[in-house]
């Protein structure tokens, strides 16, 4: 034994070294017996209570000759079975190839260390550190193998690797969805961006909205909305080219980035196919979903230089797409800028407006065929300091955008129910019609307010009448019914507003306990003189008292329509030709002339 070898050997092996020394100088005369069978050889015991696992392997035969017990605990073989294995019986197969050369360089070198994976008695996975030493007597080499589990030490490693590894992906990625997030799309589109401009072609900035999308999550929690963002997301990224980036902003919006853009028509042609496959029905939670999709588009360089600009202007492109219907694509215009202006002064106004009380409702009568003054609709009324005043039809629709649409449709039914107990307390008690949103049926606590609004001012509930169009009532029906049949629990009656311009008109009747039917006025406009107008008419008006309802006609504006409407047995007609929209004064003014008890049955 060399110097040299001898200080590789640590102390505390040094009765293992000899003991293997012993073994190599016995070989030849024991050749067909094992270590283990000739136990006085010198240091034999030091080698079998050292702490360490460690194997000694004959170089002739590539067979172990002994092994410790260390060795036996760790790997779950007895010292039988280790006789009859070699290094190979121990290696996974992926790892046999580089055995053979770690065999040549133990013979090259006295001491080597080398990493590997071997299996246990029960196959299960085993990392190792080895350290082999050779000793050598005469012609016989022995190699010392000591052993040291890094298993758990590896598995650590890899833990923290990959969780390194995940942190790093969800700094740039959405959780939900897996896409990548704002700050990975910046990157993605400004170097799409840049490659446009090197090469003198487009690129392009879809802006994606779910329409309705808050509708869904409040009704049917947060789950459903969840799988819903992620079904849609998976839908978005099938049909995007590869080259393009897609990701999530937020909430219901995702972007989608097109480079290399030659034709401005092939734009419109992905958006038209993205909305297409967002617009097939999704079932989840054993339910069917119906959604679409409103998107804007802005153009490089036409419409911006950098990805910030881009994604603005594309953003109110697709605002300009929900207001233009929803369920259709945009191309941004300069112009928009100034529309996307006033909506923001609009809705800061709103909200102004909403906390100062500066809303005012206004109230038409409804009238029974025969003349009987029967209930009311409220109206609202937005004053300006100017003495204009701002009609519904010109703020509703950024109040839904804004999500104001719920407090103000909640003040609305607090002044209507105490106007209603007014009216009450001066022996007129009359009905009053509130319109209500798809957001206000939305909300979770959309009944408690109408409870709370009849409590408050002690009205009894059959004087409030909620009007609900039909769009609403079929956005998520089973939803929407339970809602709707707890109202009418409450003592109050459902309209359907606007009815028969729904695709499923009669259909959605099926499915709810509905009052009074309010026939639209592009039925009654021609009703006169169109014969298809009076069979609808007739039909709407038939199946509503085949249920117990009543008809109401809207807009009802010449004798003509209204002598029509009486001979198909309509209930009651609303519009310009009895009275127009008028104060609450005003209004009991009118009950006052009547003086009498109106019909409101």
């Amino acid at each position: 034994m060399s110097a040299e070898t001898t200080s590789e050997v640590k102390a505390s092996d040094a009765s293992a070294y000899a003991f293997a020394e012993a073994v190599a100088s016995t070989l030849r005369a024991a050749r067909s017996k094992r270590a283990a069978q000739i136990p006085f050889l010198q240091g034999r015991y030091a080698f079998e209570h050292n702490p360490n696992p460690m194997l000694l392997l004959e170089a002739a035969t590539l067979r172990y000759v002994d092994v410790n017990q260390a060795a036996i605990d760790l790997y779950g073989y007895t010292r039988e079975q280790f006789l009859t294995k070699g290094p190979y019986d121990l290696r996974e197969a992926g790892h046999i190839g580089d055995l053979a050369d770690a065999l040549g360089q133990f013979d090259r070198d006295a001491s080597n260390t080398i990493d590997t994976v071997h299996l246990r008695a029960d196959g299960s996975r085993l990392d190792v550190h080895l350290t082999v030493v050779t000793v050598e007597h005469g012609d016989d080499r022995v190699y010392i193998v000591t052993v040291q589990d890094m298993t758990e030490r590896n598995e650590a490693l890899s833990r923290a690797l990959r969780s390194e590894a995940q942190l790093a992906h969800d700094t740039l990625h959405d959780r939900l969805t897996g896409l990548p997030n704002r700050t990975l799309l910046n990157e993605r589109l400004t170097a799409a961006i840049e490659r446009a401009r090197e090469r003198g072609h487009m690129a392009a900035v879809l802006f994606i909205d779910i329409d309705e999308f808050k509708t869904v999550n409040d009704t049917m929690g947060h789950s459903v909305g969840d799988a819903l963002l992620k079904e849609i997301a998976y839908r978005l990224r099938s049909n995007a080219r590869q080259v393009d980036c897609l990701a999530r902003m937020g909430g219901d919006e995702f972007i989608a980035g097109l480079g290399d853009i030659n034709d401005i028509a092939h734009v419109d042609e992905v958006a038209r196919h993205l909305a297409h496959v967002t617009a097939e029905p999704v079932r989840i939670a054993g339910g069917e979903f119906k959604t679409t999709c409103s998107i804007g588009i802005a153009m490089f360089p036409r419409d911006g230089d950098d990805a910030e600009t881009l994604i603005r202007n594309a953003d109110t492109a697709m605002y300009q797409a929900k207001r233009d219907g929803r369920a259709t694509a945009c191309f941004f215009a300069p112009a928009m800028h100034h529309t996307a202006e006033q909506r923001l002064r609009l809705q800061g106004r709103l909200q102004k407006a909403l906390e100062e009380s500066a809303f005012e409702l206004a109230y038409q009568p409804i009238y029974a065929m025969d003349g009987a003054l029967r209930s009311s609709e409220a109206l609202i009324r937005w004053p300006q300091p100017d003495g204009t005043v701002v009609q519904p039809s010109a703020f509703i629709a950024y109040a839904e955008e804004s999500g104001l649409i719920v407090p103000i449709g909640a003040w609305v039914l607090r002044s209507a129910c105490r106007q209603s107990a007014e009216w009450s307390r001066a022996s007129w008690p009359l009905r009053v019609s509130v319109n209500v949103s798809g957001k206000q049926l939305a909300d979770p606590d959309f009944v408690r307010t109408v409870r709370q609004a009849l409590a408050d001012a002690s009205v009894p509930p059959q004087l409030l009448e909620l009007e609900l169009t039909e769009s609403v009532m079929t956005v998520n029906i089973e939803r929407t019914a339970a809602v709707v049949r707890e109202l009418h629990d409450l003592g109050v009656r459902i309209a359907i507003d606007d009815f028969g311009t729904g695709y499923n008109s009669l259909a959605t009747l099926r499915s709810y306990v509905v009052d009074t039917l309010k026939l639209d006025r592009c039925f009654v406009v021609d009703i006169a003189t169109s014969t298809v107008d009076q069979a609808i008419a007739s039909a709407v008006i038939a199946a509503a008292h085949g249920l117990g309802a009543k008809v109401v006609a809207e807009g009802v504006e010449t004798a003509a329509q209204s002598a029509v409407l009486t001979a198909l047995k309509c209930d009651a007609v609303q519009g310009f030709l009895f009275a127009k929209p008028m104060s609450a004064a005003r209004f009991g003014e009118l009950l006052r002339a009547k003086s009498m008890a109106p019909i409101y049955a």
